[in-house]
């Protein structure tokens, strides 16, 4: 009986978690879709919305392949931080944003806007 209630628990605390982060972080994940749209139709003349549906298919897949990219290179990097990121998880303070090395052992081209990290159309931290 005892278990049946912690677990419970854990799932009532687990959703609530859930539902924060979804309050908090839907409003920024919203701002970043449409600052990223804004930065396209600057860069391609707004031409998007008149793609025929065949060329606006293999854009996403073209994407999603990069994504894919981009998700295996993190994941690289979050295997050899793995005992620093149980450290970070433990409560240990982190001022400003983070940041990682690049080839030349500064940081990456990543921008902080609120929170959320956006690249430049180029690249460069905006």
């Amino acid at each position: 009986m005892e278990e049946e209630e912690g677990l419970n628990s854990a799932a009532a605390m687990a959703r609530s978690k859930g539902d924060a982060a979804i309050a908090d972080g839907w409003p920024r994940f919203v701002a970043a879709v449409k600052a990223r749209l804004e930065i396209g139709a600057r860069m391609y003349g707004d031409a998007s919305f008149e793609s025929p549906s065949d060329c606006v298919a293999v854009e996403i897949q073209q994407e999603l392949l990069d994504v894919m990219g981009w998700g295996f290179i993190l994941w690289e990097r979050m295997q050899a931080l793995e005992g620093r990121l149980a450290e970070l998880e433990a409560g240990a303070a982190v001022s400003g944003p983070p940041r990682g090395a690049g080839p030349s052992g500064g940081p990456i081209a990543c921008g902080w806007l609120g929170g959320v990290v956006q690249l430049s159309e180029t690249g460069e931290s905006g």
